[in-house]
């Protein structure tokens, strides 16, 4: 990008803040982006701003809390549709819209199941994501 989608104005490389609040905690970081001389507009690549986002859900996966934000930020990290990750745990897909909106107390042996999936894939690992699909399968 040569020009601000704001004001037009000149892009220099330089650190832009990111911010995403999940489960009430508030995270930020500055990341490499591009800076807007002009009007001083910041803009991240979206891998940068997914990785961002991989390394909150990873903290969350270790360390909590168990709630319904928490699991939709992880669920999207894997790239899991809601749809897929109902059938993966064998509930209705409208009960995780209601755990993610934090509308019904979510099963917290699934976040903390998920949280391992999430762990083992980052260590290029999917033990847990394949013996529960083949269990599913049998």
């Amino acid at each position: 990008m040569d020009k601000c989608y704001q004001c037009k104005g000149e892009m220099v490389p330089g650190e832009v803040p990111v911010r995403l609040v999940v489960s009430g905690r508030d995270y930020r970081k500055m990341v490499p982006g591009l800076i807007c001389q002009n009007c001083g507009e910041g803009y991240v690549d979206i891998a940068v701003g997914e990785g961002f986002e991989e390394e909150i859900a990873l903290e969350l996966a270790m360390n909590g809390p168990l709630t319904g934000s928490a699991f939709r930020l992880m669920r999207k990290v894997m790239g899991y549709s809601s749809g897929e990750v109902a059938a993966l745990f064998q509930v209705d897909p409208a009960t995780i819209s209601r755990w993610e909106k934090e509308k019904q107390p979510i099963n917290p042996h699934v976040v903390v199941l998920l949280g391992s999936m999430l762990l083992e894939r980052a260590n290029n690992e999917h033990t847990t994501e394949d013996r529960i699909r083949r269990l599913l399968a049998a």
